[in-house]
Order: structure tokens, then sequence, then C-alpha cells
């Protein structure tokens, strides 16, 4: 069930629109990595859709 559902319809993500094929690859959406960063959402990964300067690591402790 589950399967027929991703693979029907887009689902809205953090990513915008998208979906799976029957294979469960992702079809539609960007594969980018998004992180926050100082209060903002900064992308990672791919270094085509890079945002952030770079990814922080180790990650900071939570406040």
């Amino acid at each position: 069930m589950a399967q027929d559902i991703a693979t029907t319809a887009p689902n809205t993500i953090v990513q915008g629109a998208a979906a799976v094929d029957e294979g469960a690859g992702p079809q539609g959406a960007s594969e980018a990595a998004p992180v926050w960063q100082d209060g903002k959402l900064e992308i990672i990964k791919p270094e085509e859709e890079k945002t952030a300067v770079k990814a922080l690591h180790p990650k900071p402790d939570w406040s």
C-alpha cells in the first residue's frame, strides 16, 4: 500500500514535490542535503546546489 501511494502521486517534502519510481528511486526532487546553520536552511551537497560555505563538523551541541 505505501509503495502504491509513493509511486502514484508526488508528495510534498522539504525539497519540494517528489515521488519514487517502482525501484524506490527518487523522482523529481533534488538530492540536496539540507541542514540548519546559523538559523537558516543551507544546502551542503551536491556542490552545484551548495549554499553553505562548509559543512559543520563535528555537529555543534544543541543549546
